[in-house]
């Protein structure tokens, strides 16, 4: 199954309240690794699929029992907002008036169905010796796009004229060190897309599909 649920794809909990307790269901149960769901807790005063009366998601405090996998706020304005980093199956808890109630939904981080990935110049420098940000975004089946500069593995297929950098918060920085041609390339689980790039002795032309994209 393809993971196609991913940044500011709303998730509703319908919750209601029967004999002092909560009860929860979900429509999703998977998240797409690096994505964000925004959770929302909905109170119902009949049964589970009764009559919405109140949206309790921020009066109540959110929990996961494994952060490392899944990270969810409880910031005012953005409770609920879920964000996944690793793969793994925890539980997304909700507490209600002072914790004396409580439900929860199981969560499923699955890895991201990220289809290709595209390689642009965030910032473009002539003169030879300079630094130049390379971006790799990648795209998901259902056309969201996510930053997957620091995420991706960088190469250049000629070192010699153009490195490039996998130094976290510098990942996607190349150099460029001497007249040449190089390709730059990123990969990611298995999917990699490159580009050509070309270092004249006055300027860097970026060439993508054959076709000069800046100068």
């Amino acid at each position: 199954m393809h993971c196609k649920v991913i940044r500011h794809t709303y998730q509703v909990l319908l919750l209601c309240m029967s004999l002092q307790r909560f009860f929860v269901t979900s429509r999703y149960s998977e998240l797409c690794r690096y994505g964000e769901r925004l959770y929302k807790t909905i109170f119902s005063d009949r049964h589970l699929l009764g009559s919405i009366t109140k949206d309790l998601t921020e009066d109540v405090t959110w929990f996961s029992s494994n952060p490392s996998s899944v990270v969810i706020e409880n910031t005012p304005g953005k409770k609920g907002l879920a964000f996944a980093s690793e793969l793994g199956e925890p539980d997304i808890t909700v507490f209600y008036d002072h914790h004396t109630q409580s439900s929860y939904t199981p969560v499923t981080v699955t890895e991201s169905g990220i289809v290709n990935i595209t390689i642009s110049l965030s910032s473009i420098s002539k003169t030879k010796g300079s630094t130049h940000q390379f971006k790799a975004t990648g795209k998901f089946e259902n056309g969201a796009e996510i930053d997957l500069t620091e995420l991706v593995t960088w190469s250049s297929s000629n070192p010699t004229v153009v490195s490039i950098s996998n130094v976290d918060d510098e990942r996607g920085l190349a150099t460029a060190l001497s007249v040449g041609s190089s390709k730059i390339s990123v990969d990611y689980n298995s999917i990699s897309s490159s580009i050509d790039l070309e270092v004249t002795p006055g300027k860097i032309s970026f060439y993508y599909n054959g076709a000069i994209i800046s100068d």
